[in-house]
């Protein structure tokens, strides 16, 4: 069936060519996509100026040896439109150009495409904390040359890795520099940079970090105090004498470092001060009954930061031995009184 249906695609390719058109007729055609993998389906379409009925369009797909490698026919609409999926590309197709002609009643038209190798990434998960790695397996021949690319926007693309195959697979180990959604995939290229390959598209999402740091208070008492933040957070410390929380934040350069803090009044409470790397900066504050917010943004230098939060007040909770003593205290004032009285 399907060798009768390229022989009669090929007659009326012929007999099209043949028909000379009485009037300006046009026709135009592409395909859905510039570049195709193993897998993929091959989208025709375009359009006639003029539409007569009982002629279809024959089309006809050759491959980079330009020998015939899919023909179709397709029948077009009231408009002059028409589609046709004509094949879908195989592990057969040889990689390289390849060549759509489309006739319409001694009129033909024609576009290219290229069908390209497939890389395999694996990606462990698709949601990540801030700072965390993310361990990309690229899966290819060997001697290939790859890149791993990633975007925000499916639009500009920026190099992670550009390196060969030492075997069929390779690892590259990323962090990403903010949080937000990330676009991930790798290409085969040569050593003009011309595209020879390319894999599927993954995304991935990074939310900010939620890291709870735990506050020793002189009394033994242990609070935990939450940062919520699209940094990379280290080296935590509370100080008693100097009412004081501390931590070093780090992030890519120009980024718009965003934070929350959230302190438990029991452990440092008053009017509250920020500094970074030294320098007094404005925050926004909101509190509760038992905890204090403070929102703090500011642009990285690409350096980590010295954060600094200063209190008033250590509310301490009484100790065993200051309870002891208020109530020595209490006993000595109860028996003095009733020596006055008697």
């Amino acid at each position: 069936m399907k060798k009768i249906l390229m022989v009669l695609v090929s007659m009326l390719f012929l007999v099209s060519s043949l028909i000379m058109p009485l009037y300006a007729l046009s026709i135009e055609v592409k395909t859905d996509k510039e570049f195709y993998t193993i897998g993929e389906p091959v989208k025709v379409q375009g359009k006639v100026s003029e539409v007569s009925e009982g002629f279809a369009i024959a089309i006809q797909i050759l491959d980079p040896d330009n020998s015939i490698w899919a023909i179709d026919q397709a029948s077009p609409a009231v408009d002059g439109t028409f589609s046709s999926t004509v094949a879908t590309v195989s592990k057969g197709s040889p990689l390289g150009e390849y060549t759509v002609k489309a006739s319409y009643k001694g009129v033909s038209a024609e576009t290219k495409f290229k069908v390209i190798a497939k890389l395999f990434l694996t990606i462990p998960k698709d949601v990540y904390s801030y700072g965390e790695k993310v361990n990309v397996k690229v899966e290819g021949s060997k001697g290939d040359r790859f890149t791993l690319e990633y975007s925000r926007d499916k639009a500009n693309w920026k190099t992670i890795a550009d390196e060969s195959f030492a075997t069929g697979s390779a690892y590259v180990n990323w962090t990403p520099p903010f949080t937000g959604k990330y676009f991930l995939r790798a290409k085969l290229l040569d050593r003009a940079n011309n595209l020879l390959g390319q894999s599927d598209t993954y995304e991935l999402t990074v939310n900010p970090q939620i890291l709870n740091f735990i506050a020793h208070r002189e009394d033994d008492k242990v609070f935990s105090v939450k940062i919520v933040a699209n940094s990379s957070l280290q080296d935590f410390k509370f100080s008693i004498e100097k009412k004081e929380i501390a931590f070093t934040s780090s992030s890519a350069a120009f980024a718009l470092v965003k934070m929350e803090i959230i302190i438990p009044l029991l452990l440092l409470d008053g009017q509250y001060s920020t500094s970074i790397a030294g320098k007094e900066i404005t925050f926004s504050e909101n509190r509760n009954q038992t905890h204090a917010t403070l929102s703090i943004q500011y642009i990285s230098d690409g350096s980590p930061q010295s954060i600094r939060i200063l209190g008033t007040t250590v509310i301490p909770e009484f100790p065993g031995l200051a309870l002891l003593i208020i109530l020595t205290l209490s006993l000595l004032v109860l028996g003095v009184i009733q020596k006055r009285f008697r």
